[in-house]
């Protein structure tokens, strides 16, 4: 080893300047050098140094700059350490980058589902947003004296009967039958031999028959083919007695043969009058018929 003469730090055998101070260091006593300038000593290995220049060189893994600027005269050299370079930015840098694409990823992915399921909720919040509209029927009431009132304002479908055979017959009742569907069924209660009276006002148009018929109808041999009970004359206002179980009675005019209709009823005879207009092809007609029912007796039940 070599001893600094200035600052009393060990140096490699190699070196002819001190590693701590950049001094010339004096060779060991057993170096075998001899006749040599120890002060000028190049070194043993690396690039040629040209003044002005630094060459840099590494001893046992160290590396140093070695100057000959304004350090001493051409051909020497002063060793001056090279610090290590940091790598924390590298990593620093290396995860930002991670995490950019990552949040790039998630954005696409996001962004992707909502396009491929956008057609879905757009349905979705469309059905959403309708609502439906009740159908307009009939609207009857009864009263505390079992006083029957319809105020419909649209025809009626064919009805599925669903009610509970009644037990006491309707005192009075009114309905208004539509010109432009079949049968309709009213909430005027009948039972077993009752008796009672109906009459009708109004008045229809039978589309391609003829316009302004009254509840009595029109009985030529023309319009025959368009009338839904044969027996009776085409635009006629009819009725029946329509049963719990879904049958019914024979078919009557409302106004028999005069302006108004005496009835009776026979033994099997319980559930509700519905009414029609006597056509087969309703769906174009115009106009109504009112019709009132009133019962004129009903036998005791013992």
């Amino acid at each position: 080893m070599k001893k600094c003469l200035a600052c009393g730090n060990d140096n490699p055998d190699e070196m002819a300047f001190c590693l701590q101070c950049g001094k010339p260091v004096s060779a060991p006593a057993t170096s075998g050098w001899s006749g040599e300038d120890q002060s000028t000593v190049a070194l043993s290995s690396g690039p040629p140094t040209v003044p002005g220049n630094s060459v840099e060189t590494r001893f046992y893994g160290r590396g140093f700059t070695v100057s000959t600027e304004g350090g001493g005269p051409a051909g020497t050299q002063s060793a001056v350490a090279v610090p290590q370079k940091s790598r924390t930015g590298l990593i620093f840098g290396v995860l930002a980058g991670v995490v950019v694409l990552f949040v790039i990823g998630a954005v696409a992915l996001v962004g992707g589902y909502f396009y491929l399921n956008r057609g879905t909720v757009a349905v979705v919040a469309n059905a959403n947003s309708n609502t439906a509209s009740p159908k307009t029927g009939n609207t009857n009431s009864v009263s505390n004296s079992n006083t029957i009132a319809n105020t419909n304002s649209a025809p009626n479908p064919t009805p599925v009967p669903s009610f509970t055979p009644p037990t006491e017959a309707s005192k009075t009742g009114t309905f208004t039958v539509n010109a432009n569907a079949g049968w309709q069924l009213s909430n005027i209660d009948t039972v077993p031999l009752e008796e009672f009276t109906t009459n009708a006002t109004g008045t229809v148009d039978v589309v391609g028959v003829k316009a302004g018929l009254g509840p009595k109808g029109v009985n030529d041999n023309a319009s025959k083919s368009r009338r839904l009970i044969p027996e009776f004359p085409t635009g006629a206002l009819l009725m029946r007695t329509r049963y719990a179980d879904g049958n019914f009675s024979n078919v009557q005019a409302v106004l028999g043969f005069g302006t108004t209709g005496s009835w009776r009823n026979e033994k099997q005879e319980r559930g509700k009058i519905e009414f029609c207009v006597n056509d087969n092809a309703p769906q174009n007609n115009a106009g109504q018929f009112i019709v009132n029912v009133k019962m004129t007796k009903v036998p005791k039940t013992n």
